[in-house]
């Protein structure tokens, strides 16, 4: 009887032997995988412009005439919307906000550790004169 059959191997042995031969594989390149791209050494591959141009805001507002809100005994009403970090129009560094993603870190400066990206919100308004 097989000891591993779905693998296709006959013996304990030949089961142990698979499993070296794929931590020793793994292992190599984990090694090659930290020493490239984990490494403090910056390729030159990997160096960016980091301007870049972005819609940081728009606010929206209404106010209604006067007409429709007197007899009710207001003096102004108005109603609006406003967003923030609604989008990045332009940027030369791919897959990250240029804004957020620079650590501080000694040592660090301007290397993207996955930073998350800048919260977009919306909000709204109204505002009431008596």
């Amino acid at each position: 009887m097989a000891a591993f059959p779905i693998l296709g191997l006959n013996s304990l042995e030949a089961a142990k032997s698979l499993f070296m031969k794929t931590f020793q594989f793994l292992s190599v390149a984990l090694c090659i995988l930290g020493a490239t791209a984990y490494s403090q050494n910056i390729a030159e591959s990997s160096v960016y412009d980091a301007s870049f141009v972005k819609w940081r805001e728009l606010a929206v507002s209404y106010r209604l005439p006067n007409k429709f809100v007197e007899n009710i005994g207001i003096d102004q009403l108005s109603f609006g919307v406003t967003a923030r970090n609604l989008a990045i129009l332009s940027k030369n560094v791919p897959h990250i906000d240029p804004e957020s993603a620079f650590n501080s870190g000694t040592g660090n400066q301007g290397l993207e550790y996955a930073q998350i990206p800048s919260t977009r919100s919306i909000g709204f308004n109204l505002n009431v004169k008596f």
